[in-house]
């Protein structure tokens, strides 16, 4: 009895027969061919927040020492990429400030473990749930992040990543992606190599005018009225 069903994934459910499908990724959909669907970049859903910051001016800080370097792998990092990477980056003796974020659900015993290793490292900041993350994205020289919705918020703010995926799902929305904006990632977006990381981060200063490329060419990707269009999209089905 249900008049009007709206549905939001990352595919098509045709045998749920729903009034409209919202997918609100890149994909290799043809969404001309059907009616009933709306995705890609005009259907990205976005904060107002988000949107409000990615609007403001962003401070320049061009001072080597002064570099911040957003980590983040969601609100739960099953796979634990936070540690793993944090240890990685400790091994090489980085001269940067890293801003790690992890979620509420992050793993208590993985969260006493990445305290412990970053607990003498003034230049390793821990951030859980953070009420001001965009604020703390917007700070960033630069991020390392995995696949997910986070790598649309980057963009959004115009800040340049290193993206990687974990699973084989990931990859193929990563390899989409890749089509549309600018970015660095390993080999077939797996986890990075040690001596990568290292070789890209060093770079960081040599290749500022390629990242104020990257962040200024994905930016104008980004439509900032996305969220409104599928608003408009739903009002129209359920009138």
């Amino acid at each position: 009895k249900i008049k009007n069903k709206i549905i939001i994934s990352d595919k098509l459910y045709e045998k749920l027969k729903p009034s409209l499908t919202i997918i609100p990724y890149l994909n290799n959909i043809d969404t001309n061919k059907i009616q009933k669907v709306t995705s890609g970049l005009d259907s990205l859903i976005l904060s107002k927040k988000l949107i409000s910051i990615a609007k403001k001016k962003r401070l320049k800080k061009n001072k080597f020492h002064q570099i911040n370097i957003t980590l983040c792998f969601g609100g739960s990092d099953p796979k634990n990429y936070t540690y793993k990477i944090v240890k990685d980056l400790i091994s090489l003796n980085l001269n940067f400030n890293f801003n790690i974020i992890i979620g509420s659900l992050y793993n208590k015993e993985n969260e006493r473990r990445l305290r412990n290793i970053t607990y003498s490292l003034s230049n390793y900041k821990i951030y859980k749930n953070p009420k001001n993350l965009y604020s703390i994205f917007k700070q960033s020289k630069f991020a390392i992040i995995n696949s997910g919705n986070i790598k649309y918020e980057f963009v959004s703010l115009g800040i340049p990543f290193l993206l990687f995926a974990n699973d084989s799902k990931s990859k193929f929305f990563c390899r989409i992606f890749k089509n549309y904006f600018k970015f660095f990632h390993y080999k077939n977006f797996n986890y990075p190599k040690k001596k990568y990381l290292n070789t890209l981060l060093c770079s960081l200063i040599k290749i500022e005018k390629k990242l104020n490329f990257y962040a200024k060419s994905n930016k104008k990707r980004i439509n900032f009225k996305s969220t409104e269009n599928v608003v408009k999209h739903i009002n129209n089905t359920i009138i």
